[in-house]
């Protein structure tokens, strides 16, 4: 990838040419029009209360309000250095520095990565007045190149320059000189000290890494570097020189960081903002509860302080409202300042947060969860060879395969069902994207081969606790202008995901703790402070992907769904721990503190599922003779369970006969566990 970019920089370097043409016989009114355009208002984005989350302009044209700065009252060496810093060459070429962009290119190459970008000054100009938000590509950078020569034809450079200072980004919500001014110092431009001005000039490069607030230091030393250009130019004696960098600067407290509340949130919401939304201002109205994401981002990090001899180094949660799917919390990592990564918005491997949505497929097809599942290596030899350790959990309820998280179980499960009829189940709800053919993905799907989104999956939960409904998540109630409301987002609407009965099913499965205390034991993270998890129940699927750096839980309840990943950025494994000893102790703070001591409640048992008494060892429907038997439910639809034929009257502790006393014979017999593998 590093040589890669490197060959791009160079092409870029052969193909402006031809950008020189084309700009040299292009209109100049295109990348004219704005340059003193003041229309733009900032963005407010606010919690679903009203309270500030974050304040940041449009994306057009200078930002905010204050008037245009004429060249002339910006400060000489402000001005200077600016243009040493930014541009050196900039009155002698014509908007695109061929000298420069050929010595970029060679260091590209050189050092095998984009280290030079070559753009001039009247080419950041162009950035910033007509696609702020684009990508850099090569593709965008000619168009730059394009737009640059034809202002150059048509406006003079001070006219140029002082487009470019009114418009630049300088950091803490300040665009153009005036308002940097006033935010760092509290005065206008024409007050500056020569010390402050040359400051101002170095922000434009690199407002977040050069900010004076937060990196002072950093910001002095890119100053030293400017200046020391300005003497080797020939603009500035080198005893001055000397004489800024000892002078002392005083930033005004107003300069302090202003108000940045769910960082990771609100860089997403404005990311999927419609550009033309975007660009108009106005106050946005999200969907978050501040108070709610305040409490949990300190949760999170003291939890992560508890991880961290298990290899955890970071976590991501999500909680949603039930019922509309609005994202009530979001906390993209522990540390925005260290990392603008947005793991609920990241794909990555859910582990086994799909099979959900394996078996209830296999529910719809007639599977019945009290039935046998036979978690055994009888299986393909395609999955066997890349995924199976060995590992065997024999004979035990369909019910106890889901809730606990029976591997082989689940591939027997979705080879019956068809990786097709997941793949295009999901696609559907919009829980995954999935855009390669069911091959692709083949029998792994159902461990989480594929990469999603933990938003998507938490919000697919929602089928289980709203009657086989999925509301895909939604993060923005309105934007306003003025006193009403100017744009409301589209509703995506529901999607039916699987019936009603069929849905109250697996949220059974997974909700009734005596399924997963087999597998995981008691006291377990997911069942809060209820050691024997014999309290409100809630719906929980934990996930473990295979290289152990990823690990999930999703807990749905009427009232809330959550969900939490937990693991390494950089892909090493976390030994020692699992997604229901990591991830799971985070979707339980998350849900804790979003009920505030609510109880959390289920649906009530819906018409079209009717109760079975089974017999334990063959999951048929019990008899006189049958030891041992069970509860179960079952769908009001499917034929009666076949009486159970493993036992006699006259020896009721006889176990299964003699041929089918191996389960993975028995298993072998049926050809898979749901006996359709004629389908």
């Amino acid at each position: 990838m590093r040589k890669r970019a490197g060959w791009i920089a160079a092409l870029a370097a052969l193909l402006v040419p031809g950008a020189l043409v084309l700009g040299l016989r292009a209109s100049t009114g295109l990348a004219l029009a704005p340059l003193r355009e003041r229309a733009c208002a900032s963005l407010q984005v606010v919690d679903r209360h009203g309270s500030v989350l974050r304040e940041l302009p449009a994306a057009c044209g200078p930002r905010g309000t204050g008037a245009w700065l004429p060249l002339s009252q910006v400060p000489v060496l402000l001005r200077e250095a600016l243009v040493v810093s930014e541009d050196r060459r900039f009155e002698q070429h014509p908007g695109v520095d061929l000298r420069a962009l050929l010595r970029a290119s060679f260091q590209n190459l050189r050092a095998g990565h984009v280290v030079s970008g070559a753009s001039t000054l009247t080419m950041q100009l162009m950035r910033m007045l007509h696609h702020p938000h684009a990508p850099r590509s090569l593709r965008n950078k000619l168009v730059e190149a394009w737009l640059a020569l034809a202002a150059e034809r048509g406006a003079a450079k001070a006219t140029l320059l002082e487009a470019y200072l009114n418009h630049a980004y300088y950091g803490h919500g300040a665009y153009g000189v005036a308002q940097a001014a006033r935010v760092y110092f509290g005065k206008s431009p024409q007050a500056l000290s020569a010390s402050e001005a040359s400051l101002l000039a170095v922000l434009p490069r690199a407002p977040g890494a050069y900010d004076p607030v937060l990196h002072l230091s950093a910001a002095l030393r890119r100053r030293q570097v400017v200046l020391a250009q300005l003497v080797a130019a020939g603009r500035l004696g080198a005893a001055r020189a000397r004489q800024l960098q000892t002078e002392a600067i005083h930033l005004q407290p107003a300069a302090a960081p202003r108000v940045f509340e769910a960082p990771h949130f609100v860089d997403w919401v404005v990311e999927n903002l419609p550009a033309a939304q975007l660009r108009a201002g106005g106050v946005l109205v999200t969907t978050l509860e501040l108070p709610l994401q305040q409490r949990l981002e300190r949760a999170v990090v003291e939890q992560l302080q508890r991880l961290r001899d298990r290899g955890i180094t970071q976590a991501g949660v999500v909680v949603l409202d039930t019922q509309s799917s609005e994202v009530l919390a979001m906390v993209g990592s522990a540390d925005y300042a260290r990392s603008q990564l947005n793991l609920a918005v990241r794909r990555r491997h859910p582990g086994s947060l799909l099979k959900p949505f394996v078996y209830a497929l296999a529910i719809e097809v007639g599977q019945r969860p009290g039935a046998l599942s036979y978690d055994v290596g009888d299986v393909p030899s395609e999955f066997r060879s890349r995924d199976w350790v060995g590992h065997e959990g024999g004979a035990l309820p369909m019910s106890e395969a889901l809730a606990g998280s029976y591997n082989l179980a689940a591939v027997h499960t979705l080879e019956a069902v068809g990786v097709g009829a997941l793949r295009d189940r999901l696609r559907a709800l919009g829980v995954a994207e999935l855009p390669d053919a069911p091959e692709h993905y083949g029998l792994q799907l159902a461990l989480g081969s594929a990469r999603v989104r933990l938003l998507d999956v938490t919000a697919g939960f929602g089928f289980m606790v709203r009657g086989g409904l999925v509301r895909p998540a939604r993060a923005v109630r309105e934007l306003r202008h003025g006193s009403g409301p100017a744009y409301l987002p589209e509703d995506a609407g529901e999607r039916r995901a699987f019936s009603a009965p069929v849905s109250w099913l697996v949220m059974e499965m997974l909700s009734n703790p005596d399924n997963r205390h087999r597998r995981f034991g008691l006291g377990l993270p997911v069942e809060g402070n209820d050691p024997l998890g014999a309290g409100a129940r809630v719906v929980a699927k934990t996930g473990t992907a295979s290289g152990m750096s990823d690990m999930t839980t999703v807990l749905a309840t009427r009232e809330l769904l959550v969900g939490a990943w937990a693991g390494r950025f950089d892909g090493a494994a976390a030994y020692g721990t699992s997604g229901m000893w990591s991830a799971a102790t985070f979707a339980r703070l998350a849900l804790d503190l979003a009920l505030a001591g609510r109880t959390p409640s289920l649906p009530q048992l819906p018409e079209g599922v009717n109760v079975e008494t089974l017999c334990s060892v063959s999951g048929l429907r019990a008899q006189p003779a049958c030891p041992h038997t069970r509860q179960s439910f079952v769908l009001s639809a499917n034929a009666p369970t076949p009486s159970c034929t493993w036992h006699r009257a006259h020896d009721p502790e006889l176990h299964p006969p003699a041929e089918l006393h191996d389960w993975r014979q028995r298993a072998r017999a049926q050809g898979t566990h749901l006996n359709l593998a004629s389908r």
